[in-house]
């Protein structure tokens, strides 16, 4: 990274496998409608951090490879959100509540707790 530079960073967890496999079935079903994601990139997000400069990099992958972090107990809601920041630029898109589009990335709802904030605010605090 040039000095100066910035990056939008996501702060992630991974998902479980068998979850994974199951997202990826369910999008093979729904192809048509829904541009699938890579299971690389399916995670839990915990934390964005927008225009990081080098220094706030450095912060970040210290605290977060600083030690063991315990695993948190992650359970969905049940909620399903839909929507895409690349889309909102067309001026013919249109969001509809109902229909997951084309283009449009799926949110799973997750359930908030204890460990998920500890862990969102201590990697957030850099």
């Amino acid at each position: 990274m040039t000095s100066g530079q910035t990056t939008n960073v996501f702060i992630c967890l991974r998902i479980p496998s068998k979850l994974t496999d199951a997202l990826v079935n369910l999008q093979q079903q729904y192809r048509e409608r829904v541009d699938p994601q890579d299971r690389e990139h399916m995670h839990i997000t915990l934390g964005f951090l927008h225009d990081a400069d080098e220094q706030k990099l450095n912060e970040t992958r210290t605290l977060l490879t600083a030690g063991a972090w315990r695993a948190p107990v992650v359970s969905l809601t049940g909620e399903v959100r839909h929507s895409s920041w690349a889309l909102t630029k067309n001026p013919a898109y249109r969001y509809d509540e109902e229909v997951v589009q084309k283009g449009e990335q799926v949110r799973l709802g997750v359930e908030h707790n204890d460990e998920l904030r500890r862990i969102q605010k201590r990697s957030l605090r850099v």
